[in-house]
């Protein structure tokens, strides 16, 4: 981590006309979106079988504006940026993740293992036509941080252009990521699966999925695809989860009993 160290120890204490990146009070890396100053929140991702974290996805936070989602920040910039410059962001939100991920403060990587899951804007998709993940495998390279296992998550917006679809995937997996697609109900997870393999397909679990379907997308998705489902709230929809049979999980319900048990 020693290329990461000099990196962070390098950036302003406030943002300046030199630097895209600088470091906040708490010591994590902040950035600006638009006209939004951003960090990185984590959600973890639960291996049921084994009772442990694997990964968790990042998502972007508003380092004022507690209550603002993910989604807002991006709508505020998506009309008035070209798509240079939301390339550009959309990256940059990305290299803000990893360095706050893997960023020591005297316990290690913040206690944080496994994957790190990450979001990708459609636009940047449909606006780089080839080599998806090449810049960001290079950033990687550059921090440091080649080794960190990344998980890049394809939008649900993508779903119904198979190819962009499957140039995408492929993109990513040749830069050696794993990568995840959503699903937004029963019907689409199967046709992206006759389509496609990612290495993981998420699922909502307020879609309120028939437990029967849920084990037929496992019997359907085979070994090389596993399966997350995301959005678990409360302790109802956490056992329906365990009794279907899925492996992976997330959300509110899981993040408070892990904050419960820390």
């Amino acid at each position: 981590m020693e290329k990461l160290s000099t990196y962070i120890s390098k950036l302003p204490d406030a943002p300046d006309n030199q630097h895209r990146l600088w470091r906040g009070r708490s010591g994590a890396v902040l950035g600006r979106i638009g006209a939004d100053t951003v960090g990185s929140r984590f959600e973890a991702v639960w291996d049921i079988d084994a009772g442990a974290v694997v990964g968790h996805e990042a998502r972007l936070r508003h380092a004022r504006e507690g209550a603002v989602e993910e989604q807002e920040i991006w709508e505020r910039v998506l009309g008035g940026a070209d798509d240079d410059l939301l390339v550009s962001l959309d990256r940059l939100s990305r290299i803000l993740h990893a360095v706050n991920y893997c960023r020591e403060d005297g316990a290690g990587i913040h206690g944080r293992r496994g994957r790190l899951h990450l979001n990708v804007q459609p636009r940047l998709l449909r606006s780089v036509e080839d080599h998806h993940g090449a810049a960001f495998r290079r950033a990687l390279d550059a921090l440091g941080l080649g080794h960190v296992p990344v998980v890049i998550q394809l939008p649900i917006a993508i779903n119904d252009q198979v190819s962009l679809l499957r140039h995408a995937l492929a993109n990513y997996q040749l830069n050696g990521f794993k990568v995840a697609v959503y699903a937004r109900d029963f019907v689409q997870a199967g046709a992206i699966l006759d389509q496609v393999r990612p290495d993981l397909i998420k699922l909502d679990a307020g879609g309120g999925w028939p437990r029967a379907a849920i084990r037929g997308l496992l019997e359907s998705a085979d070994r090389r695809t596993a399966s997350c489902v995301t959005g678990v709230s409360d302790l109802a929809q956490f056992q329906s989860v365990v009794a279907a049979g899925v492996k992976l999980a997330q959300g509110p319900y899981l993040s408070e009993l892990l904050a419960t048990h820390a």
